[in-house]
This record gives C-alpha cells, sequence and structure tokens, in this order.
C-alpha cells in the first residue's frame, strides 16, 4: 500500500470565516440602515419630512373643540388626513357633525317623551286622530298622516335655510348670529367647555338614537326596554 506524502492532508480542511470585529460589522449595519432611510424619502414622492409634518398637524387638531383625553383628536378612519383646522373640507365636515349632533339631541328627547307625556288635541281633524292615538317610536313614522308628514319637512328646510343658516363669515356651528336672545359666554374657558360638552353630548346621542331605532326594530318593543 503506498502512502501518502506527509506533506499532503489526508482531507482539506473546512474553512471557517474569519470573524469580523465588532466595528466594522457595526459600520456595515450602519450603511444598510443610511441606504434604507435615503431609499424611502423618495418613495412615491414623498418628502423626508412628511412624518413631522403630520405630527405638527395632529398637533393642530389636538387644540380642536371636542379634542380632550383620553382619546383627543379621535380620526380613525382618517377623514383629515393632509387637511389642517382651516381648510375648507375640514370646516363643512366640522359643521356636519355639528349640525347631527344637534339633531340626534332633539331626536333622543322626542324619541323618549311621548312613552311618557303626549301633547292634548288633535293632529288630524278630518281623520279624527288624537295625538294619544299615534304610538310611540318608529310606529309613530307610519300613523302621522302624510300632509302632518309634509308639514314636518317644510319646517326642517325652513329652520335649515332661513331661521338657522350657516354663514361663512361664523364661527362654525354659529348658526345663530343675529338673534339677540341667544346665550352668548364672553369667558374663553366657559365657551371652550359649553362648546366641547355639546359637541360630546352630540356624538353619544348620535349613537343613542340609532341604539334605540335598531333595539325597538328588532324587538318591538318601546322605551324603556327593560320594562316591558
Amino acid at each position: 500500500q503506498r502512502s501518502r506524502p506527509a506533506s499532503t492532508p489526508p482531507f482539506s480542511p473546512r474553512r471557517t470565516p474569519t470573524p469580523q470585529p465588532p466595528a466594522a460589522t457595526m459600520m456595515r449595519a450602519l450603511a444598510t440602515l443610511a441606504m434604507l432611510a435615503s431609499a424611502s424619502a423618495f418613495i412615491a414622492g414623498r418628502p423626508a419630512t412628511a412624518a413631522a409634518r403630520s405630527s405638527a398637524l395632529k398637533m393642530s387638531f389636538e387644540a380642536e373643540i371636542g379634542a380632550q383625553p383620553p382619546l383627543g383628536f379621535w380620526d380613525p378612519l382618517g377623514f383629515t388626513a393632509g387637511l389642517t383646522p382651516d381648510n375648507e373640507a375640514y370646516r363643512r365636515r366640522k359643521r356636519v357633525e355639528i349640525k347631527h349632533g344637534r339633531i340626534a339631541m332633539m331626536a333622543v328627547v322626542g324619541y323618549i317623551v311621548p312613552y311618557f307625556v303626549k301633547l292634548p288635541g288633535y293632529i288630524s281633524f278630518s281623520q279624527n286622530l288624537k295625538f294619544s292615538d299615534v304610538p310611540a317610536g318608529i310606529d309613530a313614522i307610519g300613523a302621522i298622516p302624510a300632509f302632518g308628514l309634509l308639514q314636518l319637512v317644510v319646517g326642517i328646510l325652513a329652520l335649515e335655510f332661513w331661521v338657522f343658516p350657516q354663514k361663512e363669515e361664523n364661527d362654525d356651528g354659529n348658526t345663530a348670529a343675529g338673534l339677540s336672545f341667544w346665550k352668548r359666554y364672553d369667558d374663553p374657558f366657559v365657551r371652550d367647555f359649553k362648546l366641547t360638552a355639546e359637541r360630546n353630548n352630540g356624538r353619544l346621542a348620535m349613537i343613542a338614537i340609532m341604539a334605540l331605532m335598531v333595539q325597538d326594530m328588532l324587538t318591538d318593543k318601546g322605551f324603556p326596554f327593560a320594562l316591558k
């Protein structure tokens, strides 16, 4: 049997990578992060200061009426993305929210009160229909005569366009600027407190009237549901 030369190893040893010093590894990681940061600044043409600008916009909305702890300025669906508090699109959304909140607050009261108190007299002389004959809740819509419903629609339109119009020169939600008997608050702190309370009560009322109507339709039971 022929023997191998002493200089020839019986097998080629596996090469192990030479460990790099920690400084070299850190420099490589920093270079990679720098390249990624540079590339992200040009994604979809967005400037590198977009995040800072977005944060600044959020801070500006935090000073809006109705923004308070714990939610702050709550916009989970991003309707105000890219807008500023003085933007016309945002102002329109704010006016709509204020108006819907006021309508909802009246709707909740108007929904509950007829279960306990009803007006005296007749709602329709021609049909010999009294107010006491009209059921409360959702069923009242079908019991009111068509001419009565028309009167409601005309009255709402008159309030919207002639009695309480929203004028551009007035603050958002200030629809009674020309009415001297309307309550005004000179103290800025008291004014902001009242407006914040109105905004939050309106938001709660919008949820409440929807819950009342859905409960009425699903269970066919009126308010208060627990006593039925």
